[in-house]
């Protein structure tokens, strides 16, 4: 017998005795092996070190009293891996990709989780998970399988990421009659609305993430039969209608914005002696300030991009290098440290310095945004000759050439499929097509 107090450390080879009531997987293990736990009636704690990337099927199924997994670690857990562990009311694995088909299968007590890393979740993954509230995923997730959420009879609320195709089938949360609300994962599209021009776009854009909540109530959940319900679809309209308004409001906004760009020129002293003037909002142009439109403004210590988190999203967040994405997050927020210590000047004829160090600040992101955007395009010029040159390499091994045969090496480079990824995968890659004023 073990004391109540002591881990048993699982080496992975043995057969775990009956009465072990917490357990530890040793260093060694890097996959928990199929049936390694099953039907342990008295397991209430599995402890894992990070290194442990895999639960296999079966696993941990038929533990009655397991109440607690900690893997840090984890990656993937296959089917049936937790089946009908009903006492389980705490998961902590946060790098979690892959849940495969039942693996949570009736586990009742199952309350909530919090899966960052999920990439997809298999079918009836969480079936007849009764007690289960509340689920929250990151912006990984691409795919949840038919029946995932089957008869989850608790279930109120899910946090998604607004991406179509990701609901499969129309019994997702089949079922599910408390569903009721939907919420985004937060980051890019709030940043987005928020810096879109007009209050009426921001306004309906919020309206329209809203709605689901007001749809889900009154939405069908069909039953555990045949009836799928339409909760699933309704969730699935609502995240096309999402998509498709923010991609109308970001063609309006960049339409306003290139007018701007071609209109929009500071007159001289426009801003002349307006000593509470803290923060101005501006288009990324070069160009367009004169010397003393900001005279005697001492207050003005704050200047915000139009583009704002367009320019995040499209250029710096697409950029392949952190030290680039780094280094042009810092340029932008320079301004905001140089602007408190520079002189405003009088309205006596001091011009000041403010016109000066924005105008010189916009300069400066612009002159940065063209140097890695080629930077960008000589990396993946060269990444492409690699990953060509690879390809022949390993299909001139697959198929023999001999040596000397220039033209079955050539036909060779041609067959190689390079063709095929780089139509595929570059567009992945490069740049988004979106310019700002002064950058050709």
């Amino acid at each position: 017998m073990m004391a109540a107090d002591e881990y048993y450390i699982f080496t992975g080879r043995e057969v775990v005795p009956p009465d072990v009531t917490r357990v530890r997987i040793d260093k060694s293990i890097s996959v928990i092996p199929e049936r390694a736990f099953h039907g342990r009636n008295n397991i209430e704690e599995l402890n894992c070190h990070d290194g442990v990337k895999k639960v296999e099927e079966d696993a941990v199924s038929y533990c009655p009293s397991l109440r607690l997994v900690i893997m840090p670690g984890l990656e993937v857990v296959e089917e049936w891996s937790f089946t009908r562990c009903d006492a389980l009311t705490d998961v902590e694995c946060g790098k979690l990709e892959i849940i495969g088909e039942y693996a949570f299968f009736d586990c009742e007590s199952l309350r909530s989780f919090n899966f960052p890393s999920i990439k997809f979740i298999k079918g009836r993954a969480f079936f007849d998970c009764a007690a289960l509230a509340n689920v929250k995923f990151g912006n990984k997730l691409e795919e949840i399988g038919e029946g995932a959420f089957l008869n989850c009879h608790s279930l109120e609320n899910i946090t998604l990421p607004l991406k179509d195709g990701m609901i499969t089938d129309n019994n997702v949360f089949q079922g599910c009659e408390n569903l009721k609300h939907v919420d985004l994962v937060e980051g890019e599209l709030h940043e987005t609305i928020a810096a879109l021009l007009l209050e009426e776009w921001r306004n309906d854009m919020n309206e329209e993430i809203a709605s689901i909540n007001q749809i889900l109530p009154n939405t069908s959940a069909g039953n555990s039969r045949d009836d799928a319900g339409g909760k699933a679809e309704a969730i699935r309209t609502w995240i096309r209608s999402v998509l498709r308004n923010i991609i109308e409001y970001k063609a309006q906004h960049q339409s306003y914005l290139n007018e701007a760009a071609t209109t929009l020129q500071l007159a001289e002293r426009a801003f002349l002696a307006c000593r509470s003037l803290e923060r101005i909002t501006l288009p990324l142009k070069d160009g367009m300030i004169s010397e003393n439109v900001f005279q005697g403004c001492k207050n003005l210590k704050h200047v915000d991009l139009v583009e704002g988190a367009i320019l995040h999203e499209t250029t710096i967040n697409a950029l392949q290098m952190k030290e680039w994405r780094d280094d042009m997050n810092e340029e932008i927020a320079s301004i905001k440290l140089i602007l408190p210590t520079t002189p405003a000047g009088n309205v006596y004829g001091e011009v000041g310095g403010k016109a000066e160090a924005i105008r010189m600040w916009i300069g400066s992101v612009l002159h940065k945004i063209i140097h890695y955007k080629a930077e960008q395009h000589l990396y993946l010029k060269e990444a492409t000759i690699t990953l060509e040159l690879a390809l022949w390499k390993k299909r001139l091994g697959e198929i023999n050439v001999p040596e000397g045969d220039e033209e079955g090496r050539a036909e060779c480079r041609v067959k190689c499929g390079a063709d095929i990824v780089m139509k595929n995968v570059l567009p992945f890659l490069e740049l988004p097509p979106y310019t700002f004023g002064g950058e050709d």
